[in-house]
Order: structure tokens, then C-alpha cells, then sequence
């Protein structure tokens, strides 16, 4: 798509992203092959050429070694396939993640000599800190050259280096993955033509390395995409299409669906199996191996479940507001180190290190950044500590002694906090694009698409859509936490797993939507679609609703009994002073505000509040929030704030929820009844428990308000609160349990035989 076709937004959006001139911009929607620079100004590309041409006319021995992941095994087929077309006799070694560990190794390199006694070996996507490796290969008698797209050291290997991060470079871009350095090679050795072969190899490497999608690698990446939907190929690429279902491949598919495969074998088993799979031509060959990596892929996603569970519980003893880097460790898989730390890193906005114990007794770490700290440059000031360590700005691996750990953390929490302030952690609204229901048209989605393809440096397009009165309906799904949402004028919105926005979609107030766009196809038709990605109140407000907050207040109470902790009382009117003298750091304290009277009331007082952001939700990171929501706030989001400001009315006998040794609890001093009442009587629980056995167990819901209101619907008459505080009791005395978190109940098999009246918590709130 030419610059004249785009909307004038698109072409601002390309402008603040660098691209400024009509060539710089035509350029970047239509790359040409003039976009490939000189390989030969990459420093070490001409003594690496000579030395591969002088091993193919002396047909010599060649070995490529390449890491475990995409990259390296994308770089690996690269070579492999024009070396094979070149007659060249060449064989082909990844090491094993286990077994082998990361890298160039001595174990692997005497498995190397042994087993393929070659005359040259070149690694690829590796190498660049192997000092000692390259050492003993070259005692061995052998000629070793090293390509890789890391971070050098300040000692590098004594060979010949083709790195675009070395010092001293001519080339002007130091952007390429370790496939990108291996295409350069081949240019190299037999131009551009000929590199073009192994665009849709170098396509998908490109994409899933999270490398800059911008100069050079913008062309191999766009190009490369359309060679696989041209057909244009491996044949293994085909076969996953054709197993996933896709007849036209996106960048996003490539990120989401085609390399999480890709990697998974090297994280979870052996990544020998993808090249095999990626190289072979045989229809046998590609079910067989598709289907033990795609066994490996299912491993991966249940090791990443268990592991993301235990990590949401262990950081949460961590302080947000004092910490600048989350480090973790336990007992995880070693090859979803890195996933771990890339979640922990995107929920809760902080640099992530995630370790485990590895059956030597050392911990291996894998981590990941933000934009606003080099954790490679952070690292480095530390690596007296390390046994190995390498990586970039955004990610890094890492192996230290067990013993070394805690002075590890104090040192790298020290180099973060020279380079980067607490605040600078903070979660704000952000988007590319301004749109309005009109855009969320074929057409628009279209001119969209011309940047595609999207990863690092040219993400997708962030948008944006104001809205106030939305249409909310539930989607009948198994789980019922899928939403189909309507604008005004009926353009159709999805929202996935969110229940958690339902009551801020549903309400009068302004808010900005963040959305995803989608042509969606379905009987040879196209339908365009939003996609719901994120939600941000504007202003404070929430509706009347009695019931609703007497059922938080019964849950709250249910959650804190025996809670106990520091609890301070303020006057109303003096909130604002007591936020100022909160604010801190800008993290550790949240506002409640969880009815109609109490949000009016501090709506007044909203140009006061510098500091706080207003939010529907809690913000995993903990930074200073006003949560305007008519479900308060759960114990579970309640972890790990230093201070909870509640400003609702509550029970007269209610202990002061939440309060621990880590949190202070900040109530109002006039604290009024809630107007309804509660029956403690045989008769009336006895009702409700049957209505229970009969119902309220099968019920599904996503929360205990939605659970209320369908049993009520299905029973008639019932109160929902009533309902609510015999539920509680009943869970005191053990005749039922709730999960409350990813909300069910179920009732007791054999209940104990305890008497109504022995319910502590029905005898001080009736």
C-alpha cells in the first residue's frame, strides 16, 4: 500500500516513529533490496568469506553449531541448505539446554571432534564470550569462526568474529539476530540473489529474536512473510499452516503461534528435532517430528501455568514500593525461565530475573527488561559474581554460585537505581492512535496491515477509542468470562477474560478503551472486529447499588476475621492531606472507594490527587491507585500495600479489614451502618442451605455478585443478601467452600454436624 492510500493518522503515527521524509516512509511500506547493506563492511565478514571459500574449494569439513532456539536453529538451516547447495560436506550440531547447557562447551566441543573430525567450525547465534571454547578448538588443530548477534565482553575470542555489536564497526546497523548475521554470510559468499533464498527462514528468526523490525531486518521480515503465504518455502512451514489452520501468515502469527513451537523442543527436550523438522521434505518425517514437538510445546504451556502460580504467590513478599528489579527463585523448568521473567516483567512493569537450582547446586537465571533499563549494561557491573552470563539490553542469561545470590541482589538493585528512579515503573494510558467507531471497518484494518509486519521497534499500533454507554452482554463460553460488547452505532467489540472491566463498560462514565483490530472471516465473509485489550476510567463515579455494597462489606468481613494489624482513623475531609502525606515514592498505597456517596463526595476533591491514578482495578505493581469500583478490594489485590485507605461505609462491629504487620489500614472515623438486615434464624438458613444443594453449586459466575443475582433469578424472590450471609456462614462451619479468586462453590460430601449458632460470624453481624 502506497503513502497517498494511508490515513493521515497512519502516516503521523510512521512520522513519530522516525520516519519523516516521503522516501523514508515510501521506503518503510515498500522496502527494496537496496535496503540490504554491504555485508562485507560487517567487521571480520572478509577473513570469514576468505576462509569459507577456501574450505569449499578444498572441500573440506565444515560444522555449524547454533543455539537452541529460533534463531540459532533458523541460522543452522541457513547454512546447512546453502552449504548442501554448494556440495559442501557439512553437519550440523545443537547442543542440548540439559545436558550440554548454553553455548559453545568442551564437553560439546570434543563430541564435535570426535564425532564429525571437521576442518572448520562455524557458530552461529553463539560464541561471541566462548574465550576459552575457541581456545581449545584452535589447540585441536581446528579454524573456528564466530557469528552472533550479542553483547560482546570486554575479552572476546582470539578467531575471526562476526558479531554487528563489536566495536569498530563500518556497517552502520548493529540490529541483526543470529540468523541475519548467517544470511550476511551467505550474501557474502554468493550475493544477494542468493541470499533471498532464505528470506521465510530468516523471516521468522527475525521476528521471534525480538530484534528491531526496522532497516534491513523490515525487508527480511516483510519479504520473508510473503514468500510462506506465496508458498514460496520450506516445506515445514507449509505443514504448520496447514496444522494451525492459517491460510495467511501475520507477524503476530509468527510471534504467537508459529515460534513458541519453533522453541519449544530446545526449551523442553532436544532442539536437534526442529532443525530436523525445519530441513526435511519428507511427509512422514514432518507428522512424526511435528508431533513430538508439538508434544514439547504442551509441556511447555503446563510448566508455564504452574510456574506463572507459584511466582504470583512468592512476589507478592515482595516490596514494590522499595524494589526496582523482581528476582525470584524456585524449583522451575529451565527452559521457561525466560517466559516466567518476560510475564513477571510485563504484569507487574518491573526488570525480572527468575532462577532455578540446577542439579549441580548452582542457579541459573534467566531475565528481561524495560525499555528504560539496559539490564545487559547492569548485569555487566556484577559479572565478578557470575560463572557465565550474556545476552542484551532487554534479556540476559545468567549462572552464579548459590552463595553469591543474596550479594547479587543488593548489587544489581544498586546498578538499576543509578540508571532508573521508582517512578519511572509507573503504569500510564498509552496509545498510538485516536479512532472512533467508524474505524472499526475493513477498510481501516486494511491500511493497518500495511506495517505489518509487527514486533520490536514497529509494534502494533496501540488504539484507542472513547466511549461512555456500551451494550455488555455475556458470552455463553464454558467458563463465562467472554464478553460481546456494542458501540452506539453497533460495531461489535470482544472482550476476553474480562470480568474485571464489566462494571466499568457498564457504567455512564467516561473511559478510554483500548482495542486490537481484526478482519475476521467466517463463511467467506469479512466482519471487522475490535478486540478489547485494556480499560481506563476517566473519572470517578459509580452508581447507587445498596445491595452490592452490603455484599462487599460481607465478604470483606468473611476474608478479614481474625485479622490484626495497625489501624489508624481519619476525618473525610482531612483525605486529601493524608494522601499527600502518602504519596512517597509513588508506590504502596491504595484508595477504596467503593459507593456512590463516597465517590461524589471525592470527586470534588480529584485535582488534589497528583500522584494517584485513578483505576476500575488494582495495578499489580502497587502504584499509588484511587480504586473507583463497587467491588472493593479483595484481600488476594490487597497483598503488598503499605497502606489501604478505606472511605466506604462498613459495619459497626467489622474489624478493619486487611490490616497486617506489612499494611496499615487507614478507616474513616464516622463509620455508619449499612441500612439492611441480616436473619439468623433455623428457619431461614435452613432455606437457604437447600436452596444451595439444589442450585447454587452448578451455578456458574464469575464473582460472587453475578453468583447472587443468578441464583436469585433462578429462585424468584430470594435475598441476595441473606443469600450472601448464610453462603459465608455455612463456609465457617464447613458445609461448603468458595474459591473466590477464579470464583466457584462447592458444597461439602459430609458436611460436620455443627449447629447454626456456633457461626461466630453470623452471631456478630445479625
Amino acid at each position: 500500500m502506497k503513502r497517498g492510500e494511508l490515513d493521515k493518522r497512519i502516516i503521523d503515527l510512521l512520522k513519530s516513529r522516525g520516519y519523516q521524509s516521503e522516501k523514508e516512509i515510501s521506503d518503510f511500506l515498500e522496502p527494496s533490496m537496496d535496503a540490504l547493506r554491504d555485508p562485507m563492511k560487517l567487521k571480520g565478514m572478509k577473513e570469514a568469506k576468505e576462509r569459507v571459500e577456501r574450505a569449499i574449494k578444498n572441500k573440506e569439513k565444515i560444522v555449524v553449531y547454533g543455539d537452541y532456539d529460533c534463531d540459532g536453529i533458523s541460522a543452522c538451516v541457513i547454512l546447512y541448505r546453502y552449504f548442501a547447495s554448494r556440495g559442501v560436506k557439512v553437519d550440523v550440531y545443537i547442543p542440548d539446554r540439559f545436558d550440554d547447557g548454553y553455548g559453545l562447551s568442551f564437553d560439546m566441543i570434543d563430541e564435535v571432534i570426535k564425532g564429525s573430525k571437521p576442518d572448520l567450525i562455524i557458530t552461529v547465534d553463539l560464541g561471541i564470550t566462548a574465550v576459552k571454547e575457541v581456545e581449545k578448538v584452535k589447540e585441536a588443530g581446528i579454524d573456528i569462526i564466530v557469528t552472533d548477534h550479542h553483547e560482546p565482553t570486554e575479552v572476546v575470542p582470539d578467531c575471526t568474529i562476526v558479531d554487528p555489536k563489536l566495536d569498530g564497526q563500518d556497517y552502520g546497523f548493529n540490529g541483526l539476530c543470529g540468523a541475519g548475521v548467517a544470511l550476511k554470510l551467505v550474501e557474502a559468499l554468493s550475493g544477494r540473489e542468493e541470499a533471498q533464498k532464505y528470506f521465510d527462514i530468516c523471516a521468522l528468526a527475525t521476528i521471534g529474536d525480538i530484534v528491531p523490525l526496522v532497516d534491513e531486518n523490515r525487508l527480511i521480515a516483510k519479504r520473508g512473510i510473503e514468500m510462506i503465504n506465496e508458498g514460496n518455502c520450506l516445506k515445514s512451514y507449509k505443514y504448520m499452516l496447514g496444522k494451525l489452520g492459517l491460510k495467511k501468515l501475520s507477524g503476530t502469527d509468527v510471534t504467537f503461534k508459529l515460534v513458541p513451537r519453533i522453541n519449544a523442543s530446545g526449551r523442553m527436550s532436544q532442539g536437534k528435532k526442529v532443525f530436523d523438522f525445519l530441513s526435511s521434505e519428507d511427509d512422514k518425517e514432518l507428522k512424526r517430528l511435528y508431533e513430538e514437538i508439538n508434544k514439547d510445546n504442551e509441556e511447555r504451556l503446563e510448566c508455564i501455568s504452574e510456574g506463572t502460580k507459584v511466582l504470583e504467590k512468592e512476589v507478592k513478599d515482595i516490596d514494590l514500593s522499595k524494589d526496582n528489579i523482581i528476582l525470584l527463585r524456585g524449583d522451575f523448568h529451565q527452559g521457561v525461565l525466560g517466559i516466567l521473567a518476560s510475564r513477571i516483567c510485563h504484569d507487574y512493569n518491573r526488570p525480572a530475573i527468575i532462577f532455578t537450582l540446577t542439579e549441580e547446586g548452582t542457579l541459573k537465571g534467566s531475565g528481561r527488561s524495560l525499555d528504560n533499563v539496559d539490564l545487559h549494561s547492569c548485569m555487566e557491573k556484577c559479572s565478578d559474581l557470575f560463572i557465565r552470563f550474556g545476552g542484551h539490553k532487554m534479556a540476559i542469561g545468567v549462572e552464579l554460585e548459590e552463595k553469591n545470590f543474596e550479594e547479587f541482589k543488593k548489587r544489581i538493585k544498586k546498578e538499576i537505581s543509578s540508571t532508573a528512579k521508582l517512578s519511572d515503573f509507573a503504569i500510564g494510558e498509552a496509545y498510538d492512535i485516536e479512532i472512533d467507531e467508524d474505524d472499526i471497518s475493513e477498510k481501516f484494518i486494511n491500511e493497518l496491515s500495511a506495517l505489518e509486519p509487527f514486533g520490536c521497534k514497529n509494534e502494533k499500533p496501540t488504539l484507542m477509542l472513547r466511549a461512555t454507554n456500551l451494550r455488555v452482554n455475556q458470552m455463553k463460553d464454558a467458563s463465562y468470562r467472554h464478553f460481546k460488547i456494542l458501540t452506539k452505532k453497533g460495531k461489535s467489540m470482544v472482550a476476553f477474560s474480562a470480568d474485571k472491566h464489566v462494571d466499568a463498560l457498564r457504567s455512564s462514565v467516561k473511559k478510554d478503551i483500548i482495542i486490537e483490530l481484526e478482519n475476521n472471516e467466517f463463511r467467506g465473509k469479512v466482519y471487522p472486529q475490535a478486540i478489547l485489550k485494556n480499560v481506563f476510567v476517566k473519572d470517578i463515579f459509580l452508581k447507587e447499588d445498596k445491595e452490592k455494597e452490603a455484599i462487599v462489606s460481607l465478604v470483606d468481613r468473611f476474608l478479614s476475621e481474625g485479622a490484626s494489624g495497625k489501624t489508624s482513623f481519619y476525618d473525610i475531609s482531612e483525605l486529601s492531606d493524608l494522601l499527600t502525606s502518602l504519596k512517597g515514592n509513588g508506590f504502596g498505597t491504595i484508595v477504596v472507594v467503593d459507593s456512590k456517596k463516597v465517590a461524589d463526595r471525592i470527586k470534588k476533591m480529584k485535582s488534589k490527587f497528583s500522584g494517584y491514578t485513578i483505576s476500575h482495578i488494582p495495578l499489580k505493581n502497587k502504584q499509588n491507585t484511587i480504586l473507583v469500583s463497587p467491588r472493593g478490594l479483595s484481600k488476594e489485590d490487597a497483598v503488598g500495600y503499605a497502606n489501604i485507605i478505606f472511605t466506604r461505609q462498613i459495619f459497626s462491629h467489622e474489624k478493619e479489614a486487611f490490616a497486617s504487620d506489612m499494611t496499615r489500614v487507614y478507616v474513616p472515623k464516622m463509620r455508619a451502618k449499612l441500612d439492611f438486615s441480616l436473619d439468623k434464624s433455623r428457619e431461614a438458613n435452613i432455606y437457604m442451605y437447600s436452596v444451595l444443594k439444589k442450585i447454587g453449586e452448578v451455578v456458574n459466575a464469575n464473582n460472587i455478585f453475578e453468583w447472587a443475582e443468578k441464583v436469585k433469578a433462578s429462585e424468584g424472590g430470594i435475598d441476595k443478601i441473606q443469600l450472601v450471609f448464610s453462603t459465608l456462614s455455612f463456609a465457617e462451619l464447613g458445609f461448603l467452600s468458595i474459591d473466590f479468586v477464579d470464583f466457584s462453590l462447592k458444597m461439602a460430601v459430609n458436611p460436620p454436624k455443627r449447629e447454626l449458632s456456633s457461626s461466630k460470624f453470623m452471631n456478630k453481624l445479625a
